[in-house]
This record gives C-alpha cells, structure tokens and sequence, in this order.
C-alpha cells in the first residue's frame, strides 16, 4: 500500500520544489497552497504525513497542525519553518504534537528521511491497531462459542495430552472426542 504525504506551504515553488525533490520516495505526493487547499485534501483521502511550513497567511502551520491533530488524529504532523523560534517549537509541539520540527532551508534528503521515519512511525502505530482489533474479535469469538458451548474454552488436559471431558457434557463431550479423533487420524 502507497503512503499518501501532504505538503502544506503558501509558496507555490517550494511546494513544486518538494514534490520535484521527494519523486523517488515509496509515496504520494499532495501538496496544498494553504490550509483550506489542505483540508480539502484530508477530507478526500486518507494522509498519512503532513509537512507544514510555519508562516502562511489565514492559519498559521501551527494552527493547522493542531487543528489537524483534533480532526485527523492518525496523521502524523511535520513542522518546517524558516523561524528558529523556541515558542513557535514549543508551539508546534505542544499544540500541534509535531513528530518533527524541520527548519529551512533543508535538503530534500533531510526531509524524505523525515518523512520515512514519520511514514514507519504510523505503520507501526496502525499494525498495533490492527493486532488489537484481531485480538477483540477473537475474545468475541471466544465468547460467542462459550455461550453456545458452555465450558469449550475451558480445555483440561491430562498428562498425555489429550482433552479431559467433565461428566454430563454429552454435546461438548461429543465435539471433543470428534476433535481428538480427527487430531489422531492427521498424526498418523
């Protein structure tokens, strides 16, 4: 699957520039000359990175990101500015909860590595996703089975292996000996 990473700056060559630099990267390039032209594209497709430049008229990139963290919390956000600031970075950090603070002029190898890095960080926070949701639908699973079957998530075994069956569970103990046989015949 190709990443898609958004480039917010108001100056149309940077952003030509950028997306010129970063065309061998594994990713989509969408770039947007401002924050409406940015949440259009939000609103359009799944981003998985957005790189903002600090001072644009109406919203500022520390604006945007922070907005961006409220409405599209899974993007990972990157700060590029060519202020060197400590509150604009306090800002951006705090506000924005920027993944990285970049600061112009920068080489594209530079900002493609900071976007791979940022790109790693959401696979992995989305593979985390992933497992946990496999593991509530096996817990739902589980829990289906064990109203229907009362005590079949609950396997006893003996010293050999096999599956102990308490007395009085004709239909679980049926199922259980149907399992057993049919693990004996595969052995063999």
């Amino acid at each position: 699957m190709t990443h898609a990473v958004l480039l917010v700056d108001d100056d149309v060559e940077i952003l030509e520039m950028f997306r010129k630099l970063l065309r061998r990267e594994p990713y989509e390039i969408e770039v947007a000359a401002g924050s409406e032209q940015a949440f259009e594209i939000l609103a359009s497709r799944r981003i998985a990175v957005v790189v903002s430049d600090e001072r644009m008229p109406g919203m500022s990139g520390t604006e945007l990101l922070s907005r961006i963290q409220l409405e599209y919390p899974d993007a990972m956000r990157l700060m590029l500015t060519g202020q060197s600031s400590v509150d604009v970075a306090m800002r951006a950090i705090n506000d924005g909860q920027v993944y990285r603070f970049l600061l112009k002029p920068v080489r594209a190898s530079e900002l493609g590595s900071a976007i791979r890095d940022a790109l790693d960080e959401w696979s992995l926070r989305h593979a985390s996703e992933a497992s946990l949701e496999r593991v509530h639908r096996r817990e739902a699973a589980l829990a289906e089975l064990e109203s229907q079957w009362e005590g079949l998530t609950q396997i006893e075994r003996d010293e050999t292996g096999a599956i102990v069956v308490p007395e009085g569970t004709n239909d679980l103990e049926r199922a259980l000996r149907e399992a057993e046989s049919h693990a004996r015949s595969r052995r063999r």
